[in-house]
């Protein structure tokens, strides 16, 4: 009795039928009969799903779209294809690069693929870090996929750093975005952007210091000014602005000495090692010449006004 079930099934198998209906091949057993081709205007295009052909017969698959479906083909050709069954199909060529084949048309679609999402390949907890930023976007996910804020926006801010992530991006590359959070503003962000270290101070608070260390110190060019607005207005009134004729006493000398080193102090997490250097060595010199004559308090004002010059180009370029 199992002899003849099993031989019913083979000769079922032979007809291209299986036990439980039609196999995948019978398009494979349905000859194409006629083709007529038509030429199309080359359109870019992509494909999720279907069988690519190397010919129009048919016959022999080359790929299958399900593997190339964030691929941006060319469609150039088309053609129409009547099959054995008296039907008619519409077939159109794709192609990019190497991988091409005729594709039955309702699996076109306009338009390039889609983008590859991105892939989360590892997580990892950090040790927490005082961190800044001043460019980047910031995302709510580690995938990438929303915005949440923009770097710039908060370049005086102060974030810590706790997580970091591995994501290989669609281009099929692999970058280290990390996690970082101030209060309500958080996200993941590209880690070269990171930079360690609390945020710089905003120019608000550099100034709102900057005229209280000049007012009554003898700083002419500064003192009584409008509140400036950005840092090359403030190097500006130090370079061109400084009147020396002011400090014309041991005392009024001695104040600008002061507000100089102060106001060195202030930017002093801002210039480079070699700028302070330079100008810590400048506030020295001029701190160790004599002040009891005329021509001793001529020098001294000479070399305030280099020293002011040398600090203001420097501000100008924050």
């Amino acid at each position: 009795m199992k002899k003849a079930i099993l031989g019913a099934v083979v000769g079922l198998s032979l007809l291209g039928f299986s036990a439980t209906g039609l196999t995948n091949n019978v398009q494979a057993s349905t000859r194409v009969t006629s083709v007529k081709y038509k030429n199309i205007k080359d359109t870019t295009v992509h494909v999720a799903k279907g069988t690519m052909y190397s010919t129009t017969k048919l016959s022999k698959v080359s790929h299958y779209a399900k593997n190339y479906k964030y691929t941006s083909f060319k469609r150039t050709e088309q053609a129409t294809i009547k099959k054995s069954n008296g039907k008619k199909y519409v077939y159109q060529y794709v192609k990019s690069g190497s991988v091409k084949g005729w594709i039955w048309h309702s699996y076109v679609k306009n338009g390039k693929a889609p983008k590859r999402p991105n892939v989360v390949l590892k997580t990892t907890n950090m040790k927490d870090a005082k961190v800044h930023v001043a460019s980047g976007t910031m995302y709510t996910t580690a995938k990438l996929s929303k915005v949440a804020h923009y770097g710039k926006n908060y370049k005086y801010t102060t974030f810590t750093k706790t997580e970091q992530a591995s994501v290989r991006k669609s281009n099929g590359k692999t970058y280290t975005y990390q996690y970082i959070k101030s209060g309500s503003v958080k996200g993941w962000i590209w880690s070269g952007y990171v930079k360690a270290g609390n945020a710089p101070r905003s120019f608000s608070s550099y100034n709102l210091a900057f005229q209280d260390y000049a007012q009554g110190t003898g700083l002419g060019g500064v003192y009584g000014t409008p509140i400036l607005e950005g840092f090359d207005d403030m190097g500006n009134e130090l370079i061109y602005n400084y009147n020396e004729d002011v400090a014309n006493s041991t005392s009024s000398i001695n104040k600008n000495i002061t507000a100089f080193q102060n106001i060195y102090n202030l930017f002093k997490g801002r210039f480079s090692k070699s700028q302070q250097t330079h100008l810590s060595a400048m506030i020295t010199k001029v701190r160790a010449l004599p002040t009891s004559s005329d021509d001793d308090i001529y020098e001294v004002q000479e070399q305030l006004v280099e020293l002011s010059q040398a600090m203001g180009e420097v501000i100008e370029t924050f």
